[in-house]
């Protein structure tokens, strides 16, 4: 996940944190690391901050809309990951009912939430950092259509192979890269 222009140790941000599992996996993966844990629903930052005091993370944990976060904040971020809210139709595969997962205005809401906060991870992040996103969803429109949005409105943005996954390559997204459900910039 690290790019040769990054250097140890690594300032992270998760920029919707809740309940913290990325979190902690960057944390394990990268244990020098420092990382800022944020979470934009209130109601949902106790059961993060329990999590990694659970699981001895040391976080500055906040409560911001992203816009905020990256005016206040900039671009001091090495690695930014947004696993952003989004349509929840995967929910379906575990059993969980999600009515109108699947139905256009729902889609469409959350492709534009989804579009503010990929713009402002940009904003979080370093020149020559990684921004990993993610969704829990299958719409196209959700994950390779943010994806290309905003590699046209970022051109100073790439994607990045992930040789891990390289078997599962998305077919959908203009990119020689890997892709799955989530890109890396």
């Amino acid at each position: 996940m690290c790019s040769s222009d990054l250097k140890c140790p690594y300032s992270i941000i998760d920029v919707c944190a809740s309940p913290g599992g990325k979190s902690l996996l960057a944390m394990r993966a990268l244990p020098k690391s420092t990382l800022h844990a944020n979470e934009t629903i209130g109601k949902r930052v106790g059961a993060l901050k329990e999590n990694l005091e659970r699981c001895g993370i040391s976080a500055t944990v906040t409560s911001m809309d992203p816009k905020i976060l990256a005016d206040i904040q900039g671009p001091v971020f090495d690695i930014v990951i947004a696993d952003v809210p989004c349509s929840g139709q995967s929910l379906l595969v575990r059993g969980i009912d999600n009515p109108g997962c699947f139905h256009d205005v729902n889609v469409s809401k959350n492709t534009g939430r989804q579009r503010r906060i990929a713009a402002e991870c940009v904003r979080l992040c370093k020149q020559g950092g990684i921004i990993a996103y993610s969704t829990c969803t299958y719409t196209q429109s959700e994950n390779e259509g943010v994806v290309e949005w905003l590699l046209g409105k970022h051109p100073e943005c790439s994607t990045v192979a992930i040789p891990l996954l390289r078997d599962r390559k998305s077919t959908r997204l203009n990119s020689s890269h890997t892709v799955i459900s989530y890109a890396v910039f």
